[in-house]
């Protein structure tokens, strides 16, 4: 899928600022088989050149910096935003000629263009506030048809809110969005639906980590429908989606093919020590056959190698899993991620993270030590898991409870029988199937950078980060969340 973030802040990017005009170029690392972008990262003669990195995760920081230090060594100016600036100490990184982002592009982006036409930025930007109080974004503009070639399908994410109430301790969202949701007009995002489906956008995913506890859900659906939008889309829930049928009717009637639920455990004491005890186990096949009977398929994302977990529980879970039937199922060995409570917890232990390349905190590597389970069993459950989920019985069971006369019976079944071959085949090769694409080519290696890495940060691994604290401002707003706000009489 397309990088949504990339979108959306060349779309806050005005024409002109401080009276110089502004060009964006933008580039999407996944999806281009040569590195000849690399050369629009030193500036032309009259030009000034700003290299900026969105929406980077902690296993992408190397790579970012990397980029980075090859623009400000070329005389540009360059600066690393996304989810690891905003929650994780860089201090050991700053004041080399790179600068950070620790909040929300709306909150900092204009500033940067200002001084970026004056060519000088400061060391750190959102030190102040990591969120925007609102949201009020233009229309998002959808990729053009020579982008959209890049990619298999004509796909695009779109967001319409940002933060999750819920406190579990592994996630990275409330830290990254925020407790208190907020949200952009209605519609501005019916407008970037309308826009996407004009440009053959095909599927749309929206972005928001909790669809459900979406304020204004039931109006953007509706809204929808009114104004004929019929691209399929599938979104992001929790489990309290048990409780909200008529919104799952609503979804369904709206064009919705899938929705995306954190399942983690089958393990009930396990989701309550990880403050998810909203998660009930025993409620999961009521909600997959609720999504079945409105015409929608379930994605269960699950977390392989809790600290209660052992080869045989891993193996009971998958069982109770394939019972329940969701059409997908996606797996992560658990990583501690830099900037989560969790993280922070294990991180003062001293003695519990084993690995020191932020590369591998990825969901696809162990990185810490696991009382019950070594290495190799980790990698083994990891991979054990997709085999057994994506077998060819459970796929033809699977795919045999879909209701043929539903809307998206054909979508759904196509796109179940490719993503179980293609997750059959590159857990087979040690990668996870969201990590990367098809075709692969290798054009450059870590080790050509390294030198330049160790000579401008002075690292040729940065070091584990501590967690940023959130400033008095930003804590303020999350205690303005509400987790029983989202709850309606009537089942929406």
């Amino acid at each position: 899928m397309p990088n949504t973030t990339r979108l959306h802040l060349r779309g806050l990017t005005p024409s002109y600022v401080n009276g110089v005009p502004i060009n964006v170029e933008t580039f999407d690392e996944y999806v281009h088989t040569d590195t000849n972008y690399q050369s629009r990262l030193k500036p032309e003669a009259g030009e000034h050149l700003l290299f900026a990195a969105v929406g980077t995760q902690t296993q992408q920081i190397h790579r970012a910096a990397d980029l980075a230090a090859i623009a400000v060594r070329n005389g540009g100016m360059a600066i690393i935003g996304g989810p690891h600036s905003m929650t994780c100490d860089t201090s050991m990184l700053q004041g080399r000629g790179v600068s950070f982002s620790q909040a929300e592009a709306e909150v900092i982006w204009p500033q940067i263009l200002f001084d970026a036409t004056n060519g000088m930025l400061a060391p750190v930007y959102g030190a102040e506030s990591r969120w925007a109080e609102s949201l009020n974004p233009p229309i998002q503009e959808p990729l053009t048809a020579e982008e959209q070639k890049r990619y298999m399908g004509a796909m695009q994410g779109v967001t319409p809110a940002r933060g999750c109430p819920k406190t579990c301790n592994f996630c990275s969202v409330k830290e990254i969005f925020g407790r208190l949701e907020r949200s952009q007009p209605i519609s501005v995002t019916v407008q970037t639906l309308l826009a996407a489906q004009t440009a053959g956008v095909k599927l749309v995913m929206f972005t928001c980590d909790n669809f459900n506890k979406y304020g204004e859900r039931k109006e953007l659906l509706e809204a929808m429908i009114a104004a004929g939008v019929t691209i399929p889309f599938m979104v992001q829930c929790d489990m309290d989606l048990v409780d909200q049928p008529k919104l799952i009717e609503l979804l369904g009637l709206a064009g919705c093919y899938e929705v995306f639920l954190g399942a983690e455990s089958f393990d009930r004491k396990v989701l309550q020590k990880r403050r998810k005890g909203h998660n009930n186990p025993k409620r999961y096949t009521e909600l997959v056959e609720l999504l079945r009977a409105s015409g929608i398929t379930a994605h269960f994302s699950n977390i392989v190698g809790f600290e209660e977990d052992t080869v045989e529980s891993i193996k009971d879970g998958v069982e109770q899993l394939k019972g329940v039937g969701p059409l997908t199922a996606s797996f992560w060995i658990l990583t501690h991620i830099p900037g989560t409570d969790r993280y922070a917890e294990v991180l003062s232990a001293g003695n519990v993270i084993t690995e020191t390349n932020l590369d591998r905190f990825n969901g696809t590597r162990p990185t810490w030590r696991h009382e019950q389970l070594t290495d190799q069993q980790q990698l083994e459950m990891f991979q054990y898991c997709y085999r057994e989920f994506y077998s060819k019985p459970q796929v033809w069971a699977t795919l045999g409870k879909l209701v043929p006369s539903g809307r998206h019976y054909d979508r759904q079944r196509s796109m179940a029988i490719s993503n179980a071959r293609f997750s059959l085949t590159t857990v087979a090769r040690g990668e996870h199937p969201m990590s990367g694409g098809i075709n692969r080519v290798k054009l450059d290696h870590v080790s050509e950078y390294l030198p330049l890495r160790r000579e401008f940060y002075g690292f040729e691994h940065f070091p584990l980060p501590q967690n940023l604290r959130l400033s008095a401002k930003d804590t303020q707003l999350n205690e303005l969340a509400d987790d029983k706000s989202w709850k309606m009489a009537s089942g929406f």
